[in-house]
């Protein structure tokens, strides 16, 4: 059982599930930075699991999820929004 540093309520295809956040790095951007486009854009480092609503892990959604870029994005969205 992986260890969640948070676990954010969300939905998954009008159903409610958890998101597990097993690791969260967000850097902001900086913008006097000209050297490397990881500063001056930032970036972000999100590893979630999608979750029943009883912690149990959802693999049908998980995997979903895995394969939908926008969706993927958007639920880190909500965890860096979250997290920050």
């Amino acid at each position: 059982m992986p260890h969640y540093q948070v676990k954010i309520e969300e939905m998954y295809d009008e159903e409610p599930c958890l998101l597990g956040v097993r690791h969260c790095l967000v850097v902001a951007r900086d913008w006097s930075c000209l050297d490397s486009d990881v500063d001056f854009y930032g970036y972000r480092e999100i590893e979630f699991d999608v979750l029943h609503p009883d912690g149990s892990f959802w693999p049908e959604a998980d995997e979903a999820v895995a394969e939908d870029i926008d969706l993927r994005r958007y639920y880190e969205g909500v965890i860096a929004e979250e997290l920050a």
